[in-house]
């Protein structure tokens, strides 16, 4: 039997929230930060995701070395989701359900004496739905999400002092 309840948060992720509860666990391994290798097998456009992701979580600083599965497993349903929803735009989420039955039917196409039952659902669409569901649960355990975004809190960087203007005033190009 598994064990129960929701995962637990990850001691860093609960360190950049600033939570005391990280202060309690001891023990947990903590990969080293960096970037994993990007596997070879990816498609050229599933290694573009990949680098996507890789600079926006190093920008961040949540990302290590072990996050390499994950990471790949993101590119990876992205681009499948993608395709989905590429195939949706061209086709529509329906196509007509016909019937050889010219006595049973639900109405008949415009301009064509097909007779149509109903209509179905590409399995384009359920498998698009089931992508985005796991696309987000990948987002949210990164931050890559506004209200993932939210629980986090990283350091700021040292040897710049912040006066509150950096939010208003963009530094000039001099």
């Amino acid at each position: 039997m598994g064990a129960r309840g929701p995962a637990p948060t990850p001691t860093t992720m609960l360190e950049t929230r600033g939570s005391w509860r990280a202060r309690t666990r001891e023990g947990e391994p903590r990969p080293e930060r960096g970037k994993p290798r990007c596997p070879a097998h990816l498609a050229s456009a599933q290694k573009q995701v990949w680098r996507a992701v890789v600079k926006v979580l190093d920008c961040m600083g949540v990302l290590t070395v072990a996050d390499g599965g994950q990471l790949e497993r993101y590119a990876v349903y992205y681009c499948r989701w993608r395709e989905c929803e590429r195939f949706i735009a061209e086709n529509g989420m329906t196509y007509a359900l016909k019937s050889d039955d010219p006595t049973y039917y639900m109405g008949k196409l415009p301009n064509s004496a097909t007779a149509v039952i109903g209509f179905v659902e590409y399995p384009q669409v359920r498998e698009s739905r089931r992508l985005d569901q796991a696309l987000k649960q990948i987002e949210g355990q990164f931050g890559l999400t506004p209200a993932a975004r939210t629980r986090l809190r990283v350091p700021a960087e040292e040897g710049k002092p912040d006066d509150g203007k950096a939010r208003i005033f963009r530094p000039s190009a001099n």
